[in-house]
């Protein structure tokens, strides 16, 4: 390799950065920048400060009941009003065009609670909801999508003299750009972000995707490590959720990737109900809406699991379908009713699942006699279970979220 002209790295401040000389051989790829000299930062464009960048694509992620489709329309409505958005400013206010590719049917009525939180309720938004837009699938598609949106824009800025500012695609799956048994494929997740980024970049518009955690929730996002990479944000909601009573608790929003600003926890979600409507027999029709507490605490960290909290879970799950009884706590007949297994049925479906080691059976007994009661004993220090004696039997049974 030839020795580099010397002159290229000299650099006096105040003059022009000098010019690298460009090879005969050439074929027009890329492009250097010269960055050696101190200047001022000039920070990128935000839609939502230190959140949310003025264009690109992005999610809006988590598990079932984490209230996602609740935010998404909580925070479309401070993009139109300028309202913060879980304590963050708004940068740039505008219209939102809303694809709800499932669960269409909710969104007036979600949208209807949420405007009685608004400082004018009955305010005129640049709000507009994509219909019959069918599924994304090829360079058609998105081109139809592009179509739609310029429209949309054309119309905000006619009748409310503002731009298009955010897309909401609610969600990935229902709107056909990734199917279930592609979203471990990190080229289908590409071929979406090569679709979007033009698009958002063209209309100065940032794109977001609904889109729902895996099975593990606090993995994040459902499917390939290309969605997350290849975002410009990612906005979890989490949860505890109950999966046989469907029943949550503990909601946070959290900022689990940006390019530019801190990560982290924004807030701790509260949801309310509130009327929105009433039936012909004259019951009322509620729904949820959101409030955030900013304050700064993050979600309390859960103890970490011992040898023995799988075995006793398991096991008493186990107990609990095939033996749990439903009784009154301490055979009191005020008190609440609870679903609860007799302790000894517990502790069978315990021994099958506790491995000692151990090849003496009397050993091996007296091993799973005493990690079941240290089992126990953590189960109820955890608040999740509770214990009793009464009717001549010891019982065990769970908490839900919402009790605790």
């Amino acid at each position: 390799m030839g020795a580099i002209p010397e002159r290229i790295y000299k650099f006096e401040p105040g003059k022009p950065a000098p010019e690298i000389p460009v090879p005969a051989n050439d074929n027009g790829r890329g492009r250097l920048v010269f960055i050696g000299e101190d200047a001022p930062y000039v920070p990128k464009p935000e839609l939502v400060r230190d959140t949310m960048p003025r264009t690109g694509v992005g999610f809006y992620g988590g598990q079932s009941g984490a209230y996602k489709t609740f935010f998404a329309i909580h925070s479309a409505t401070c993009f139109m009003t300028g309202e913060p958005l879980a304590g963050r400013d708004i940068e740039r206010t505008g219209g939102v065009v809303y694809w709800a590719a499932e669960g269409e049917g909710t969104i007036s009525g979600r949208l209807k609670a949420r405007r009685a939180q608004l400082q004018d309720p009955d305010e005129l938004l640049p709000f507009y909801l994509l219909t019959e837009m069918g599924a994304l699938t090829d360079k058609a598609s998105y081109a139809a999508l592009e179509a739609r949106l310029v429209q949309a824009a054309a119309s905000m800025r006619e009748r409310f003299d503002v731009p298009l500012v955010a897309l909401i695609i609610d969600t990935v799956s229902a709107a056909g750009m990734i199917a279930e048994d592609k979203e471990n494929d990190p080229g289908s997740w590409q071929k979406v972000f090569d679709a979007l980024q033009p698009i958002a970049k063209r209309l100065d518009c940032v794109i977001i995707l609904i889109h729902h955690a895996g099975k593990n929730a606090s993995a994040g996002l459902r499917g390939s490590s290309n969605a997350r990479a290849g975002a410009d944000f990612a906005l979890m909601l989490a949860c505890d959720r109950d999966e046989i009573t469907g029943l949550t608790a503990n909601h946070y929003l959290h900022l689990a990737k940006s390019r530019d600003a801190p990560e982290g926890p924004i807030a701790a979600i509260t949801a309310s109900s509130t009327q929105i409507g009433t039936r012909v027999d004259g019951s009322p029709i509620t729904t949820l809406v959101l409030d955030f507490d900013a304050s700064g605490k993050a979600p309390a960290k859960k103890p970490k699991a011992s040898k023995t909290d799988r075995p006793f879970r398991d096991g008493f799950m186990a107990a609990l379908a095939d033996r749990g009884r439903t009784v009154r706590v301490h055979g009191d007949t005020s008190a609440p009713e609870v679903v609860a297994v007799v302790v000894e049925d517990a502790r069978a479906e315990f021994a099958t699942r506790y491995v000692t080691g151990q090849t003496d059976e009397t050993k091996r007994a007296d091993i799973v006699r005493k990690q079941f009661k240290s089992a126990v004993e953590r189960a109820v220090q955890s608040g999740e279970f509770c214990a009793g004696s009464w009717d001549g039997k010891e019982w065990v049974w769970k908490i839900s979220e919402l009790e605790r």
